[in-house]
């Protein structure tokens, strides 16, 4: 992971303190432990292992938000589809505690790797709210969504950071802003713009006609053709079109 902030805002109620946030070093081992699922490829390992039983997931290419073990299991096993690995990088990680709980949200980029041994990169956002419970640290809330094309980044910077296992390192640019590759729109082919593959469809990127994992079409203008070889009609001049030729 290339950038990591860190708050803290215990709030007081009434005199006395609220319930504990999960804190810095536990966000952290929460998250390294779901990359660590995300690598098994198996998909109930990851939609049970560091989230509650309730745990609301909006995966990165879902359409709708999933609240129960099974709907995550079945978002997880479209994700991981057929590729023979994956992997997560963390571009970006601002952690904070509130009253009650941690949010950690940034950026991250998944590696998917697949039976051809063809390995792509998709970007995307995520924020995570997690929980103190009896078992430690989990995940209540999931929320992730492709990186759009052309995005914008507001905090610009460079510097020395640190990444979710606590190792320096320094903010870079590959292809894009602070790490995270960018893709721009393909050539236009007969007044269509090719959309990016940002989407996953059975653990591959989408591609061909879709973006995000919807399908895209844009119009196409066709150029207007006169009858007979007719002269095209001259412009309307005070509402009234002259005739052709005259």
């Amino acid at each position: 992971m290339k950038k990591l902030l860190y708050i803290s805002s215990a709030v007081l109620i009434s005199g006395a303190l609220s319930a504990a946030p999960c804190g810095l070093n536990a966000v952290r081992t929460t998250l390294k432990s779901w990359e660590g699922d995300i690598t098994s490829l198996n998909p109930s390992t990851i939609a049970s292992s560091q989230y509650m039983e309730n745990a609301t997931l909006m995966g990165t290419v879902a359409s709708e938000s999933t609240s129960t073990l099974q709907g995550r299991t079945n978002y997880f096993k479209n994700f991981v589809g057929t590729n023979k690995a994956m992997g997560v990088e963390w571009n970006s990680m601002n952690i904070v505690d509130y009253s009650g709980s941690s949010v950690a949200s940034g950026v991250y980029t998944f590696s998917l790797t697949n039976a051809s041994n063809q390995t792509n990169k998709m970007a995307a956002r995520y924020t995570f709210t997690l929980e103190n419970t009896p078992t430690g640290c989990k995940i209540v809330s999931h929320h992730s969504s492709a990186m759009p094309v052309n995005a914008f980044n507001p905090t610009v910077s460079a510097g020395a950071t640190t990444d979710v296992n606590g190792a320096s390192g320094t903010v870079g640019t590959t292809n894009g802003t602070n790490g995270v590759a960018t893709q721009q729109p393909a050539p236009a082919t007969n007044g269509n713009v090719a959309p990016s593959a940002n989407g996953v469809q059975n653990g591959q990127p989408v591609q061909n006609g879709q973006q995000n994992g919807f399908a895209t079409q844009q119009p196409q203008t066709q150029p207007v053709v006169p009858a007979n070889n007719a002269p095209a009609p001259v412009a309307p001049v005070n509402g009234r079109t002259a005739p052709a030729g005259r």
